[in-house]
């Protein structure tokens, strides 16, 4: 998921508390804004919104009409946060703070977009489009992106036996577990369908697998009522690996490469686990 130093506008107007209400209104309407930060010395101290200025004398200064009691969040915060704290707070709009300083100001409609995007409801994770978005933008960046594909071991035979009610429980486990082990700032989690998950990560290659194996040992350690038998996953990496800076690279292409290669090579975990497998098995 992006975050909200990704999403806020580069350039932000802002306002001194010592300006009168008359700059205020000029600033809002040739800027095109419903509302102005109010910055002093760099940093936030208040908000001025369009409705805060009305009636009021026009040579008054600024400092009498703006909102103190403002909300701010990180720039780091996933923009999917940023908007839970709107919807909590009953705002439109989140001042952006970063060591004490404005970085930016994030509007309900810049956080939208991205709200739009489709998820599982089941367990709440973005399907791959989130995934495809996100490693996109960093490898724009010029950051590697490594990707890790898991599935959960003979799940379909597994939903025979049980039931899906049951099945469904298994796979909130395992997000549960795969939330545990990710941060946010560095990895995007999505399910890809069916009892298939994946990790994206700019960790380096040998911390992913580190993660992974975390999580195996994890998802061993699940325990569902009225089940005998424990859960496992296989999982397959591909990516971490480049020698040198990519040029003219289509990256959704390359995306589609790394989610090919981790997909092979979690079948290929399988074969090796129990030989080879009947194909409704793979």
């Amino acid at each position: 998921m992006k975050t909200v130093r990704e999403v806020m506008p580069v350039e932000v107007i802002t306002i001194s508390p010592d300006s009168t209400i008359r700059t205020a209104v000029a600033l809002l309407k040739s800027n095109a804004v419903g509302a102005l930060p109010v910055v002093d010395g760099g940093a936030p101290v208040g908000l001025l919104r369009c409705q805060d200025v009305l009636g009021l004398d026009p040579d008054e200064p600024v400092s009498g009409a703006m909102q103190r009691d403002f909300v701010s969040v990180e720039p780091g915060l996933p923009v999917h946060q940023a908007a839970e704290v709107m919807a909590k707070e009953g705002v439109t709009r989140l001042l952006v703070v970063e060591n004490g300083a404005l970085a930016g100001i994030l509007t309900h409609s810049d956080v939208l977009p991205l709200l739009g995007r489709a998820y599982d409801p089941l367990t709440g994770l973005h399907w791959s489009d989130a995934l495809r978005d996100w490693a996109g933008d960093r490898m724009a960046r010029g950051e590697e992106v490594c990707i890790v594909f898991f599935d959960i071991d003979l799940f379909r035979r597994f939903n025979k036996k049980y039931g899906h009610v049951t099945g469904d429980r298994v796979l909130k486990a395992v997000t549960g577990v795969f939330a545990g082990v990710t941060d946010e700032s560095r990895d995007v989690l999505c399910r890809m369908g069916g009892d298939e998950f994946v990790i994206g990560s700019i960790r380096p290659r040998d911390e992913v697998a580190a993660l992974a194996q975390e999580a195996s040992r994890h998802i061993l350690d699940i325990r569902i009522e009225g089940v005998s038998e424990g859960i496992s996953a296989n999982f397959g990496i591909a990516g971490g690996q480049r020698t040198r800076e990519r040029q003219d690279v289509h990256h959704a292409a390359t995306i589609d490469d790394l989610l090919n290669r981790a997909s092979l090579e979690c079948t290929q975990m399988k074969r090796q686990k129990r030989g080879r497998l009947p194909e409704d098995e793979e």
